[in-house]
């Protein structure tokens, strides 16, 4: 079967009136959508002409073949009533459709719906020409030069033309955007392969688009060549495609956080923190923990104060923990570890391409946290310049991503953490006033070990088990005179120095006995009684003349690591433990 059959044998599908394939014997080989709807109903649809015409008979039926070998067409001008329950009055017509079956369309009488017109003239383009006005695609014919030969009566209606109009326009003329060259290709194409599969946008009459998915087919005709064109109207599917790609693409937002958010709380996972739960039973942490109680079940902004190593964070997740949050994640930005130019994007976002190596678009801490808590550690380190961006963020609930100007919602609840003296910063103009007011909502001062003597023993028993375990060592018993050495030591670094102490003496013990004399420092920072400095008290009031002469400056030329000879990093760690402020030295 040739691409012009099978393309007329599609039109005919589509056709409201029956349409039958008859072979030369009278027996119905195939029938349209509209004759099976109607044959499906029936006990015993009929296998022959003659079944549905009882009229015909076997030497009439020769006779028409006859007739249509030199007629090309048979129509019968009497009315037949089908003998079979259930068949309505009509009338038929017999054409040929290609060498060996036969064409029957039937028009029913009582509803005039069918396929019979006149077809006195050019009988067989006549009826594709009735056929595909049934159809719901738009079907041109077209010539070389891309004229229109015929189109549809679907055309007409959809585009909004008359018929001597677009009789005188070609296809180029409904859509700019396809030249005259390009219409040559497609014609070279079908001409050559006989069909051809493109997707195009169209012009109404009244200038709205829509877009196409097109057929064309080679077609010669009266041994003039032609380009059939079968024309779907696809613009609600791309509509739908569109949606779907934005689906989709949100889609992939949410699992691009989603795979944030578990990647970001594997490593909180894998960090090895102090504590699973806060230890005390100290009456003076009591107030800290009932200022932890009464602010957690709020989205109030909390800001928590005292010096390194006392457990502000500690006090951070359990205010998580204790609020309705608690489902959502939390999220940790140490605002002392992050190099001042990676900080905004790492907070906020970027887009890709937003500066260099920014090779994809980055969900930013804030959007991760979307719907939980962010605990900004180290908020006394947070740029200068970057703290308007975050004053904002806090009072509208707005951000940026670093590359795009528009800003979008955020449902965030804000804690942050210091050890340095904020309000001190604000009057040197080394932190911004409004933003340390949007901070200082609900402060709470974590105090440090010394303060809380009762709580040591708790603690050194905690990191005791913690340790012995991890070095599969059996340690039961603790020194009471340690307990009591440890009890009245400053403790400069607090929980943390104590967790390094005990730690320290798990790995020297080889008993059952801690040994925790043998770690216990013997002189505090500020030196011995008769004035001698410690070496640790020797080594800070170097960093802080190298400080002085570098003006402030801790990494570089002519820096302090240039001048002590450390690394940049070993002397960041070693100022943060003895709250050395390069700020102070700076001209």
């Amino acid at each position: 079967m040739t691409k012009s059959i099978h393309s007329l044998r599609q039109l005919f599908q589509a056709m409201e009136g029956w349409v039958l394939w008859v072979n030369p014997k009278g027996e119905i080989e195939d029938y349209n959508d509209a004759a099976r709807r109607f044959f499906e109903q029936q006990p015993d649809p009929p296998r022959q002409i003659f079944e549905m015409v009882p009229t015909l008979s076997v030497f009439d039926w020769q006779q028409i073949l006859e007739e249509i070998e030199g007629k090309n067409f048979y129509q019968s001008d009497e009315k037949i009533r089908t003998s079979r329950k259930g068949f309505a009055d009509g009338q038929f017509m017999l054409a040929p459709y290609d060498r060996s079956t036969y064409l029957v369309l039937v028009r029913l009488l009582d509803n005039q719906s069918g396929a019979i017109q006149d077809v006195t003239a050019q009988p067989l383009l006549k009826l594709v020409n009735f056929t595909i006005d049934h159809s719901q695609n738009l079907i041109f014919w077209l010539r070389e030069d891309a004229s229109i030969f015929y189109a549809n009566a679907r055309v007409y209606h959809f585009l909004g033309y008359h018929e001597e109009e677009l009789r005188q326009m070609k296809l180029t003329d409904l859509n700019p955007d396809l030249s005259m060259e390009a219409y040559q290709k497609y014609w070279s194409v079908v001409q050559t392969e006989g069909d051809l599969e493109t997707e195009h946008s169209f012009y109404k009459k009244d200038g709205t688009s829509f877009e196409v998915e097109a057929n064309l087919f080679f077609v010669r005709f009266q041994q003039e060549d032609y380009c059939c064109v079968f024309m779907r109207d696809i613009s609600k599917r791309k509509a739908k495609e569109a949606e779907l790609k934005e689906a989709m693409e949100k889609i992939q937002q949410l699992k691009v956080r989603l795979e944030e958010e578990k990647s970001y709380l594997k490593a909180e996972v894998s960090e090895n923190y102090s504590f699973n739960n806060i230890i005390s039973r100290s009456k003076n942490y009591r107030q800290v923990l009932n200022q932890v109680a009464q602010v957690a079940d709020t989205d109030s902004t909390v800001l928590i104060t005292g010096e390194t190593g006392t457990g502000k964070e500690l006090l951070a997740r359990a205010i998580h923990g204790l609020s309705p949050r608690e489902e959502q994640p939390l999220i940790k930005v140490n605002c002392a570890a992050l190099p001042s130019q990676l900080i905004e994007s790492e907070l906020f976002g970027h887009e890709k391409g937003a500066f260099t190596g920014a090779i994809s678009r980055k969900m930013g801490k804030f959007e991760v946290a979307d719907g939980g808590t962010l605990f900004l550690d180290e908020i006394g380190e947070f740029p200068l310049e970057l703290q308007a961006k975050l004053l904002r963020a806090l009072q509208e609930g707005e951000i940026e991503r670093v590359g795009n100007p528009l800003p979008f919602k955020v449902n965030v609840r804000i804690i942050a953490a210091t050890n340095r003296n904020l309000a001190e910063m604000v009057t040197q103009n080394k932190f911004r006033e409004d933003l340390y007011y949007r901070l200082n909502v609900f402060p709470i001062h974590n105090i440090p070990l010394r303060e809380r003597p009762d709580d040591i023993p708790l603690l050194v028993q905690f990191f005791l088990e913690k340790y012995a375990r991890k070095a599969g060592k059996q340690i039961e018993k603790i020194p009471k005179s340690a307990l009591k050495a440890l009890q009245k030591y400053n403790f400069p670094g607090n929980i943390r120095e104590l967790e390094n102490l005990v730690e320290r003496a798990v790995i020297i013990s080889n008993g059952n006995t801690l040994q925790l004399d043998a770690v216990i420092p013997q002189k505090r920072m500020k030196g011995d009684k008769k004035g001698f400095p410690t070496m640790e008290e020797l080594q800070k009031r170097h960093i802080i003349q190298a400080l002085k002469k570098s003006k402030g400056k801790v990494t570089g030329k002519n820096s302090a690591s240039e001048l002590l000879g450390m690394n940049g990093k070993t002397l960041d760690s070693r100022m943060r433990k003895w709250n050395i402020d390069r700020f102070d030295f700076l001209d």
